[in-house]
């Protein structure tokens, strides 16, 4: 099940925002924080992803900076993805830029009960503007969709995976 805890607008002014999203995994902590440290699964769980290159690793606390080539909608948009703390299985804080768009996310991993796990990402954006009009609002929404589907991918993934290898 995927939840959405909260969205908010910090300002009239300027249109960021904040909103959490949780799934649960059947799927122990271990297996799912395997899954989402090995960037060659990142195909697999971020919709439409094309290339991943690491630009730079900071071998300690698994620190990098790496350039993702993906399609979003129709366009195909270059991101930087920077993790800026490691502290798995507890928690990863990495930042996603591209052009005038700025997201951090803190994700977290929870271990539950029977063999299940639940992530929870903590989600702050940044338009990089002070305008608030339909295209800014469309994009904040096309995040949001966005975030939730890779969740949903992943969960799927962990889960299936954790299926194959306890047959």
């Amino acid at each position: 099940m995927l939840k959405f805890v909260f969205w908010e607008e910090a300002a009239m002014d300027k249109l960021d925002g904040s909103f959490t999203i949780e799934v649960e995994i059947a799927a122990s902590r271990d297996d799912a924080i395997n899954l989402f440290k090995d960037s060659e699964s990142f195909y697999k769980w971020q919709p439409n992803l094309i290339s991943v290159k690491t630009l730079d690793k900071i071998n300690k606390n698994d620190l990098e900076i790496m350039k993702m080539r993906t399609l979003f909608g129709k366009r195909e948009i270059e991101i930087i993805r920077t993790v800026l703390k490691s502290d798995l299985p507890k928690m990863n804080v990495v930042t996603y830029e591209l052009q005038g768009l700025r997201c951090l996310l803190e994700n977290n991993f929870y271990e539950l009960s029977n063999n299940r796990c639940r992530w929870v990402s903590n989600i702050d954006m940044d338009i990089g503007t002070k305008y608030m009009d339909d295209k800014n609002m469309v994009i904040f929404e096309m995040f949001k969709k966005y975030f939730a589907d890779v969740q949903v991918k992943f969960k799927n993934l962990v889960e299936q995976t954790n299926n194959i290898t306890n047959c």
